[in-house]
């Protein structure tokens, strides 16, 4: 089907936002009637697979994957759901410009765009793919999904009932890196009556801006009593503590914090027992 790629990127004087709008045109084509939806399919399961396929298309091309934002998550959805009772097709129809909703859902950002779709044919298993396809197929669209600079997304989706419409919206931004690491602990290890953990942690990789992995906390406790902090802020990924005292479980938890001050959540506790 014929299809009509949006505006080029407009550069504001403090930042960027980029928007390009697809415009799928089924001008003299009959309505059909509106299709079941696959009971596997939903509108967040096409959301799901949008950035899926954004991303497998990224590494592709040896970028990074673009991280998922659930604030920009909701935008988009808010945007898709605005077009689907909308009496026309744009980015002015879905909201207007996107600087007021990241401001109102407290993101910060440098560069800021995004992509519409609109697909007939109701909630299928195909859904996704189509509609990345199209944008795929318009340099417009595919150029904010393979950037270089962007980091974070959001995907939305909705369905207009009354026709089997099937709206999206991806929602990008480059910002700084605020996702926060992770760690677990890895082993435990007893000798005698001393005990040792090791751990590590992950920070994901961001296209741009990535803040990098810092330092760990690390928390104790024995038996079921009260946790209490046993290193603080540090680079280490192994402890020993000796004569334990025997007839008791030892535990520890971990978390991470990266370069940019964003702390994980304290991992799963693995324990050892002291017999």
């Amino acid at each position: 089907m014929p299809f009509r790629p949006g505006p080029a990127p407009a550069v504001a004087r403090r930042a960027a936002v980029i928007a390009a709008a697809l415009v799928l045109l089924l001008a003299g084509t009959p309505v059909a009637p509106v299709p079941t939806a696959a009971a596997s399919t939903t509108t967040a399961s096409v959301a799901t697979e949008l950035l899926r396929l954004t991303n497998a298309d990224r590494a592709a091309i040896g970028l990074r994957p673009l991280r998922h934002d659930a604030r920009l998550a909701e935008i988009a959805r808010d945007r898709a759901t605005t077009l689907t009772t909308a009496a026309s097709f744009s980015h002015s129809a879905a909201g207007g410009s996107l600087v007021p909703a990241l401001a109102a859902a407290d993101v910060q950002w440098y560069m800021a765009g995004e992509d519409l779709a609109w697909m007939p044919g109701g909630l299928t298993g195909a859904t996704a793919a189509l509609i990345f396809r199209e944008w795929k197929e318009s340099p417009a669209h595919f150029e904010l999904l393979m950037s270089n600079r962007l980091n974070y997304v959001g995907f939305g989706a909705a369905l207009r009932g009354l026709d089997g419409r099937v709206f999206a919206s991806a929602v990008f931004t480059e910002s700084a890196d605020h996702s926060a690491p992770s760690a677990r602990v890895g082993t435990a290890t007893r000798s005698g009556t001393a005990i040792a953990f090791t751990w590590r942690g992950y920070d994901a990789p961001l296209q741009t801006h990535w803040a990098g992995l810092r330092d760990f906390d690390v928390r104790y406790r024995v038996d079921a009593g009260a946790w209490r902090l046993l290193r603080d802020n540090t680079t280490a990924t192994a402890l020993r503590l000796g004569s334990r005292t025997r007839g008791h479980r030892y535990w520890v938890s971990v978390r991470a914090r990266d370069r940019a001050g964003n702390i994980g959540g304290w991992s799963p506790a693995v324990s050892i027992w002291v017999p």
